[in-house]
């Protein structure tokens, strides 16, 4: 009888343990997730709408007077050896020669074109940021990969769907997951059956 105690006592440890464990590893999941999704790709944004968009003027103003500099180099270079400049091949050699920053100042656009997109998207109020957040940590404890290594391959894709939703501000997706997986909740969070299972998990979950 005393035995069996100590054995209740030490599993209902390991089950705290392993809750506090999870508890946890969602936490930094969801904030480490928030930075990624939210408040850096505000801040990219920010900068890339108001400083890109000079540092793309500036691009375009240097790369003009690098490309007159040069062609005035290749057509001199030409009439030294008392050639006729062919300006359509001396065009050519300066779009080769100019490729990498060209590279440069469409990626730099393109990030331009993106801050714009963002910048434009409907904002959630505060009450509706937190319930996103709120939302996200359920999911991440329900179906993230690093804390449901057991779950059935059927649901695996609602992660996507739910990383999606989230990086997105999808409110409506979020709670429409939440309201799915909240009928599913026995198969989505077997408990452990074993003082084994359950000290092996408690270790997994140390590691992370």
């Amino acid at each position: 009888m005393e035995r069996q105690l100590h054995i209740s006592r030490e599993f209902a440890a390991l089950q705290e343990r392993l809750q506090a464990l999870r508890t946890e590893l969602v936490k930094l999941i969801a904030d480490r997730d928030h930075l990624l999704n939210t408040v850096k790709p505000n801040l990219e944004a920010k900068y890339y709408a108001v400083i890109g968009k000079e540092q793309y003027r500036l691009f375009l103003l240097r790369n003009d007077v690098l490309r007159l500099r040069r062609k005035i180099e290749l057509i001199q270079a030409c009439r030294n050896r008392g050639e006729e400049p062919d300006l359509d091949l001396i065009e050519m050699q300066l779009d080769a020669e100019l490729q990498q920053w060209i590279e440069e100042l469409r990626e730099l656009a393109r990030k331009i074109e993106w801050a714009d997109y963002h910048n434009r998207l409907p904002e959630l109020s505060p009450e509706q940021s937190r319930e996103l957040r709120r939302l996200y940590r359920e999911l991440v404890r329900k179906l993230h990969p690093d804390l449901n290594e057991a779950l059935p391959e059927s649901y695996k894709y609602l992660w996507d769907r739910v990383l999606t939703a989230y990086r997105n501000g999808d409110l409506e997706e979020l709670q429409t997951l939440s309201l799915l997986l909240a009928e599913k909740e026995e198969e989505l969070s077997p408990a452990p059956s074993t003082m084994e299972q359950l000290a092996a998990d408690v270790k997994k979950l140390e590691q992370k």
